[in-house]
């Protein structure tokens, strides 16, 4: 439609409706056009639309009328739109033959060509969304059996039931399951070829992958419904039952149909009673398992929407314009993060946005946590030290996420001396000298993984000036079970880190049931990072795990109010550019300002059940005792104000910090300079 086919809208808290007028399925389309006062209080009874766009146009055009309640037949007028295909096809799918259906589509009740406007409703849109009477989610036309999977998918998810608490969530048989596998443990649900295969085609479509549903179905009351052709279900149905699918793959309980040739195979109908779930835990490990579009988990199983969820959890989904990569996530994050993100605006470039959020980040925490999620990026419009949301570096990234979600206790020392400039003090440590990257790896070879191992182990020195702990640490990201309070099973302990990488540095012909699960090969494999991997040595003998970009002369400097070591590339005029966070044992926990921990303690990831969430913080190995606070404080001269509050405030990880000034540090000998990072 062009601009002028579209009245303004009388101010804020207006928008435009579409009133879908019946039809048969081939007749052309009309509809209408009407303004409605938008408030929480009173809304308007509508449906919302979820859908995507796509960038093919129709061939028919969608007529425009002045009349709200004519018909097909009476109906004229000169106007008219040239939609999207795959708008007109939802259209010809949602219109009722009888009765006018009142909508808020975006693509028609917003004036896109006018940013204002586009500003102002998207600012709007987590409203819509919440108070529409039902979101409709239109995932497209019927194809590759996708009935056959929308009807299994309805049938199990009408099974199940969700037990909920805040941060955790559980399903189970409902009350009235019929289905024997969901209502037993001990049962395996085998599903059909045919049904996996069209579960695989549903869950890869385009609609799975468009950020802004995220937001349209996360807000959408019980209503909501999702759509493929001809075939709707409940959208909580669905939800339920691929998140059956997804952590039942994830654990054993759901398999393929054919996976084992050991145990009858149960029909997809769920009737069978005869099917026991008799497979040991480490077969259940190598069975063939069901492919699941795993970047949904987000999507489905994220409580808490962060900024930092656009990095982890959302990094699947896609947006057209950058700064809809913020704009999009605005409603679903907490109030604490909201206020950093500006109201939209499309007159303002992205870098500019993304750097606002960052500055705005660092300001308020006083930390510098935010740079241990930055990598650098050679077609990033942004200075190096602001994170690129509008990238999906995430998949280049080798950093553990857990790694990047904890934050140094120590205050940091910055400024912003000129636009995209951030000044920064810290400690040189070393310069890169060698960089290694394993090509990646195929768990079906595990033997081949050893000798790439060892291949590794021997051009980085281990065994001769880098230690076999130390060589444990990169190759699993410190990811070790005494690490976890409490200790989980799936990890190696440090013991048996060192144990399996001296076998395999030795040459050790390792047998078959060596690479079963529950064995040290088996869990050495399943933790290290097999997708070509990155290492580094740098001049003064330490190794570690660098971002992608990681070249020889980058250099190492550690920061306070920063976790992670930086890798800094110096430019010519004196500056540096940001290439990422290192993990690089020695430097994790702030040992350049405070020195080592004490051999008794542990940074360990622990379950809190007093805030009911997962935290970090130090144990003492030796009398079990833990505490937020880092037990090296106690050698400074400083002193806590309020050391309750300072304890509760970390526990809920809020960037809380000690401020140290320069004369501290220096008392312990640490020397800070100035960087300038562009």
């Amino acid at each position: 439609m062009s601009t002028n086919q579209y009245d303004s809208l009388p101010g804020q808290a207006y928008i435009r409706l579409i009133t879908v007028h019946p039809g048969q399925f081939t007749d052309d389309i009309f509809v209408s056009f009407h303004v409605s006062l938008f408030s929480d209080n009173d809304p308007p009874r509508y449906e919302a639309l979820s859908y995507t766009w796509g960038t093919e146009k129709s061939t028919s055009p969608v007529y425009v009328s002045s009349d709200r309640l004519g018909t097909t037949a009476t109906l004229g007028g000169s106007k008219s739109i040239l939609p999207q295909l795959n708008l007109e096809i939802a259209l010809r799918h949602l219109r009722h033959v009888d009765n006018p259906r009142v909508m808020w589509i975006d693509a028609l009740c917003i004036n896109q060509t006018d940013d204002n406007e586009k500003a102002s409703q998207v600012a709007m849109m987590g409203d819509i969304f919440r108070l529409a009477h039902r979101v409709i989610a239109w995932i497209g036309s019927e194809e590759n059996n996708s009935n056959d999977a929308m009807k299994f998918l309805d049938s199990l998810g009408s099974q199940l039931q969700l037990r909920d608490n805040y941060f955790h969530s559980e399903l189970i048989a409902s009350k009235d399951c019929t289905w024997p596998a969901l209502r037993d443990p001990d049962l395996v649900l085998f599903i059909e070829p045919s049904i996996e295969a069209a579960i695989g085609h549903l869950d890869a479509r385009r609609w799975f992958t468009r950020l802004w549903v995220v937001q349209e179905m996360t807000l959408a009351n019980q209503e909501a419904i999702i759509k493929c052709g001809s075939y709707e279900m409940k959208w909580s149905n669905f939800v339920r039952a691929w998140t059956y699918i997804y952590r039942g793959t994830k654990r054993g309980k759901v398999l393929p149909s054919g996976a084992t040739n050991k145990h009858e195979q149960m029909d997809v109908s769920g009737t069978s009673e005869s099917t026991r779930r008799v497979i040991p835990a480490e077969a259940v490990k190598t069975q063939k398992r069901m492919t699941v579009n795993t970047s949904l988990a987000g999507f489905f199983l994220s409580r808490n929407f962060s900024m930092n969820n656009l990095r982890t959890a959302l990094r699947a989904f896609q947006c057209s314009d950058p700064r809809d990569r913020l704009y999009a996530i605005w409603t679903l994050i907490g109030e604490f993060e909201r206020k950093f993100i500006p109201p939209p605006d499309y007159t303002r470039p992205y870098a500019e946005l993304y750097t606002q959020v960052t500055t705005a980040r660092m300001k308020f925490d006083g930390t510098l946590a935010v740079l241990a999620f930055c990598e650098l990026q050679n077609n990033s419009l942004c200075p190096s030290w602001v994170f690129d949301w509008s990238t999906n570096h995430y998949e280049d990234s080798h950093i553990p996420e857990n790694f990047c979600q904890t934050v140094s206790q120590i205050s940091a020392q910055f400024e912003f001396p000129e636009p995209g400039v951030l000044r920064v003090m810290g400690v040189f440590k070393s310069k890169v000298k060698q960089c290694q990257t394993v090509p990646v790896l195929d768990d079906k070879y595990p033997r081949l993984t050893h000798i790439m191992l060892r291949a590794l182990a021997l051009a980085l020195g281990v065994g001769l000036d880098v230690t076999v702990e130390d060589f444990a640490r990169v190759v699993v990201g410190y990811s070790f079970s005494e690490r976890f309070e409490p200790s989980k099973d799936d990890y190696l302990s440090m013991d048996e880190a060192r144990h399996v990488i001296l076998l395999i540095m030795l040459g050790h012909e390792f047998e078959d049931s060596d690479f079963i699960w529950p064995s040290p090969c088996a869990k050495l494999l399943m933790t290290m990072n097999k997708s070509a991997q990155p290492y580094i040595k740098t001049e003064d003998g330490s190794i570690g795990i660098p971002p992608r970009a990681a070249q020889v002369g980058d250099e190492v400097y550690l920061v306070p109010g920063c976790r992670l070591p930086l890798l800094l590339r110096p430019q010519d005029n004196g500056k540096f550019k940001l290439v990422g966070p290192c993990i690089m044992p020695g430097f994790m926990h702030d040992e350049a300002f405070l020195g080592p921990l004490p051999d008794n303690i542990e940074y360990v990831r622990i379950r809190d059940n007093g805030i009911d969430a997962y935290t970090y913080g130090f144990k003492d190995v030796v009398s079990g005792e833990f505490s937020y606070v880092d037990p090296r404080f106690s050698s400074l001269s400083v002193t806590f104000r309020d050391t309750e509050s300072f304890r509760h405030a970390i526990s809920l990880r809020r960037g809380y910090c000690i401020i140290i000034g320069p004369d501290v540090l220096k008392e312990k000998g640490v020397v800070l300079t100035q960087i300038d990072i562009v």
